[in-house]
């Protein structure tokens, strides 16, 4: 009987061999101009990509599923596989077809996976594409490093371990890779996926296993510390993680590796902290409707005109400063853009002309660059010198003595051979040809003359396919012919000759077009290399532009919106004049915001209690403060008339409701969870924003949860802390009383015939009313319904808890006992006695029983 393999054609065994080295990948064949998928990866493939699912011929009669895409369209497909959480390995051939003696030589050349993307096609260009290492180090603590493959930032950090916990448990660990928003995590089989299951289950993020050792064998070694000083626990933690980083990278990347990427160390410490709540609630980057840019902090801020400016303003939203030196330059910087407007606007026109340089040197690093991409960094280079002249108008007219003012490195020599080189419109893909301009090279443009000039009717030659370039002689003229012309075809009328002079001009004219097709893709290489020894200037530049471009942005939207410069320093206090919400105070379905003061201090007013109905605007109020904090520390101007902004380690927020379904926990225990994170983690520079606590429970349970919380915040570090307390339970506002600290303050109302007007404004003093009945009516609930709980809101208030209220309609009551749980079980027990069938001795047994189970002894 024939073996299967036998039977199959010798490009499906080829197939199959190569396929088994790639373990869950999804083999991309590379077949003359198509990739070609088979089997169980052609099934997937189809689904994901919405290609044809055909069948291709394997011998032996049979058949496979078979899905393909044209070679130069591989990029867009390659982001949507590894967006849909795949890897994908790339089988390139390896040799010339025509060399070949048998089947083309083919291998595995790169494997790409969420995390090593390079490719651009797809990607949002404000959004970085990270991989990201966690190395568990024990009572050591952890190991984080992160690249961008496609842009070349490198970094990596230690977490310190978690006092009176676990090393699995570490809030700054799940902090640092939410803001780095990784598409894939690498992690040793000792890193529970369970510690990371907040960021995996976030979506579009794949765990991949890596054996210990690959952590341990240091490939990180060599390190730019920064402006980090890293002791040599935390030096060896980063650099495990970025080791691993480093030989995953050697994994998929095969032959083609970054040079310019370079480790730097970094200290999360010296950012303002915030925790993956606090950015969620916040809605810094992504809004909680469904995850995208609109009504965040980033869409109010983002006017950036490069793809680098707008991954930067991410990074600063994200990592607001400690500096206040650093602070105040960034303010200084907004300013001057604001005094000089008219440069200021023509150096945004230049900065558009700035392609995203760092992607474009990501590219033609590792060899994936196509030939406008090499335009597009021609094109980029050229501005340089026009965005320096802007910088140095802002600098004459502002008399700014800072270092952003100072002229980029134009890189004229690079510029000026790219120019050269390229022709205005390349192709899409070297292999197309037509890439290098006239004068560029010699041989190239001699060539290209032959090719072009070899069938032209003025040489006054023939040519066919038979034997090529031939001299056709009339029979009039026979007696002319020279005797070294050599006959090759005789007609009626006529002799056909050909020369040894014209059959090497033969040769030059039919080689000349193979030869073009390898001189330019000797040219091509040369021409990535050429870049590539430019690499760290040309980063160099980028990091420039994206400072340059942020600040720009910021004064943009500050002169827009009429934002004001905030002062920032070392105090404990935060007094801000006539803020506003600053995504409310762009939204177009908010005519008029209410703007509103804040005071917070460590002495008369730490705890602000902020009472009133719901939908008056507490809510807004206290994530305001928060936000007006968070862009002042981000060298920010602000939305406020004025602002004195001390400043804070870290801001902490529990807002909104959620729940935990896929972990088991319910809205309340979440609620708990997170405010239990922040009492451990709040120190007295920390600013608290804390929004209805305890209303996940009974009423009762809710509010000593509240009020035990409000005491414990005043006690932190001995000092407490400054916090922002919005609240339903009125009775809170006791604490007024007994802690000179808390003050109370609420939303303003105005009542009149019945109507209620929420005025937006938070005022100090208490509030007794939630107007919950009121907001009911404006959600549209039946006005029978509404009315039914004014009645019963009247009784509860009256504290008649004890007596039945028969309602005016139906046969049913209200018995409000039974809001009460000891009257509830009491009434339960009472009917289900029998009186008349128990005996005198029975029936004071029972009588004893209620009376235990009333004093609360049973």
């Amino acid at each position: 009987m024939p073996n299967a393999a036998d039977e199959m054609t010798p490009m499906m065994r080829q197939y199959r061999r190569i396929k088994e080295t790639c373990g869950d990948a999804i083999l991309m064949f590379r077949l003359g101009d198509f990739y070609e998928m088979f089997e169980e990866d052609a099934k997937i493939a189809s689904a994901i990509l919405d290609l044809t699912l055909t069948k291709k011929h394997i011998g032996g009669g049979k058949t496979v599923p078979l899905a393909g895409i044209p070679y130069h369209a591989l990029n867009n497909y390659l982001f949507r596989l590894t967006r849909a959480g795949h890897r994908v390995a790339i089988c390139e051939q390896t040799e010339d077809p025509k060399h070949a003696k048998t089947i083309v030589r083919r291998e595995v050349v790169r494997t790409v996976t969420p995390g090593t993307l390079v490719e651009a096609e797809g990607m949002e260009g404000s959004e970085n594409n990270f991989l990201a290492a966690v190395y568990d180090g024990g009572a050591l603590g952890f190991g984080l490093a992160w690249v961008d493959v496609s842009t070349g930032e490198f970094r990596a950090t230690a977490i310190k371990p978690v006092l009176g916990g676990s090393s699995t448990e570490s809030s700054e660990l799940l902090s640092e890779l939410a803001k780095t928003g990784p598409s894939e995590i690498l992690a040793p089989e000792g890193v529970s996926s369970q510690v990371l299951e907040p960021i995996l289950r976030r979506g579009n993020c794949i765990l991949t296993r890596q054996p210990e050792a690959v952590f341990e064998a240091h490939e990180g070694d060599r390190a730019d510390p920064g402006e980090a000083e890293f002791s040599t626990r935390e030096t060896r933690l980063a650099r495990c993680a970025a080791g691993a980083i480093l030989a995953y990278l050697s994994e998929t990347h095969r032959e083609n590796k970054n040079p310019l990427l370079s480790l730097k160390l970094y200290r999360p410490a010296r950012f303002l902290g915030l925790d993956t709540a606090t950015e969620r609630n916040l809605e810094l980057v992504a809004n909680q409707r469904d995850g995208g840019k609109r009504g965040t902090l980033f869409w109010v801020l983002d006017r950036t005109r490069t793809a680098m400016g707008a991954r930067e303003l991410r990074h600063w939203i994200l990592r607001p400063l400690l500096d206040l030196e650093a602070i105040r330059n960034r303010q200084e910087a907004i300013a001057t853009f604001l005094a000089c407007p008219s440069a200021a606007s023509a150096l945004a026109e230049d900065l558009r002309e700035v392609k995203d340089l760092e992607r474009l040197l990501s590219r033609i690093a590792y060899r994936t660059a196509g030939p406008r991409d090499l335009r597009a960094m021609q094109i980029s280079l050229a501005a340089l010198p026009r965005v320096s002249q802007h910088l140095a108008e802002i600098r004459l007219a502002s008399g700014s003595p800072l270092e952003l003012h100072e002229p980029l490195d134009p890189i004229a020599e690079l510029e000026n051979h790219l120019s050269r080189a390229l022709v205005e419109e390349p192709p899409l893909t070297a292999r197309d040809g037509g890439i290098f301009a006239e004068g560029f090279n010699p041989e190239l443009d001699e060539l290209r003359g032959i090719s072009r000039g070899g069938k032209d009717p003025s040489l006054k030659v023939s040519y066919n396919k038979v034997f090529g370039y031939y001299l056709e002689v009339t029979t009039a003229h026979q007696d002319k012919v020279p005797p070294d012309y050599i006959r090759k075809q005789t007609l009626v009328s006529a002799e056909r000759y050909i020369t040894p002079e014209l059959k090497e001009y033969e040769n030059k004219v039919l080689t000349a077009q193979e030869r073009i097709v390898e001189l330019e893709k000797e040219l091509y290489s040369q021409l990535l290399e050429r870049v590539g020894q430019d690499g760290e200037r040309i980063q160099s530049v980028a990091r420039r532009i994206a400072e340059v471009d942020c600040l720009l942005s910021l004064a943009t939207v500050a002169a827009e919106m009429g934002y004001a410069r905030p002062e920032v320093d070392g105090s404990e206090c935060i007094e801000i004049e006539a803020g506003r919400h600053p995504m409310l105070d762009r939204s177009e379905a908010v005519e008029r915001f209410v703007p509103n003061d804040s005071r917070l201090d460590m002495e008369s007013e730490q705890v602000l209690l902020i009472t009133g109905p719901n939908m008056g605007g507490k809510s807004t109020y206290i994530r305001q403060v928060a936000l007006l904090v968070l862009m002042a520390q981000m060298g920010s101007y602000i939305p406020a008339r004025r602002a004195r902004i001390g400043l804070v380690d870290r801001i902490f927020s529990r807002v909104g409701a959620s729940d935990n379904l896929f972990g088991g926990q319910s809205t309340f225990m979440v609620e708990m969870s997170e405010t239990a994170s922040i009492l451990r983690n709040a120190t007295p520079k920390s600013l608290i924003i804390l929004d209805e606590i305890g209303r996940g429970t009974a009423t009762y349970d809710g509010i000593s949860l509240a009020w035990a919380i409000v005491e414990h915040l005043l006690e932190i570090g001995r000092r407490g802390v400054k916090t922002l307390f919005a609240t339903h339970y009125h009775e809170m506002a006791e604490l007024e009383d007994r802690h000179p600290q808390v003050k109370n303050h609420h939303a303003l109302v105005a009542e009149r015939d019945g109507k209620v007007t929420f005025l937006y404004q938070i005022a100090p003093g208490r509030s007794d009313h939630s107007y919950g009945i009121h907001v009911a009516e404006l959600a549209g609930i039946p006005k029978t319904v509404t009315r039914r709980a004014a009645r019963i809101l009247d009784q509860l208030e009256s504290g008649d808890f004890h007596r039945r209220s028969r309602a005016d309609s139906g046969d049913g009551g209200i018995q409000l006992s039974l809001f009460t749980l000891v009257d509830e079980q009491l009434a339960e027990h009472l009917r289900k006695l029998a009186p008349e069938e128990m005996t005198p001795v029975e029936a004071l047994r029972v009588l004893d029983e209620l009376v235990r189970r009333a004093r609360g002894e049973a």
